[in-house]
């Protein structure tokens, strides 16, 4: 969590596997990790990030992961698809009071098509952002300017939402605490303390 992690975090993601970290490191990302555009997500072709209950720090408005939108690499989205995420914790720099225009985009996590399991979040705008075919369980977060989790539907076909999230909790949020978007959404076990 010192030095900056970000250079050989692209590399390993540049490989096209499953991605395994090293059990309670703290990776340092002062920019986002470009995760490889997975050709066929919509048919269930998924790659996964296994944290192993390490962390990623950000310093910035930005989410710890981005992704190629197509096989081209013509751009970048703050949204991933077709992977999963097991294991995390995620540390940005944002707290309950922060400016919304100044830590909008440092985010935990946004996907679709996929799923995340214990996930943790701290200092984020948003832990989780689900945009379709997505499955979230054991969420926590802490210190949130905007949401524990906000979902929509998949921007591609808006008449696919399947967002699920169930057993999720919330110690402070100053924004919604829920945000929930589009069709077939479906909350269980969600618990905040303090929310605005």
């Amino acid at each position: 969590g010192q030095d900056d992690d970000s250079i050989a975090f692209n590399q390993a993601a540049n490989t096209g596997k499953n991605l395994y970290l090293t059990p309670g490191k703290t990776y340092l990302l002062t920019s986002p990790c470009t995760l490889p555009f997975i050709k066929n997500y919509e048919n269930g072709e998924r790659r996964s990030i296994y944290g192993n209950s390490a962390k990623l720090k950000t310093t910035g408005a930005y989410s710890p992961f981005n992704q190629y939108t197509d096989g081209t690499n013509p751009s970048l989205s703050a949204v991933v698809y077709g992977w999963n995420f097991f294991d995390l914790t995620i540390e940005g720099l944002a707290n309950k009071d922060s400016s919304y225009d100044a830590v909008n985009g440092a985010h935990g996590i946004s996907y679709g098509f996929g799923k995340a399991y214990n996930i943790n979040g701290f200092g984020v705008c948003n832990v989780i952002r689900a945009y379709g075919e997505t499955l979230t369980k054991h969420l926590y977060g802490d210190e949130l300017r905007n949401a524990l989790y906000s979902c929509y539907p998949y921007p591609k076909d808006v008449s696919r939402g399947n967002n699920k999230l169930f057993n999720a909790s919330v110690n402070w949020c100053s924004g919604d605490g829920l945000i929930l978007k589009g069709n077939d959404i479906h909350v269980d076990g969600f618990y905040y303390k303090y929310a605005g």
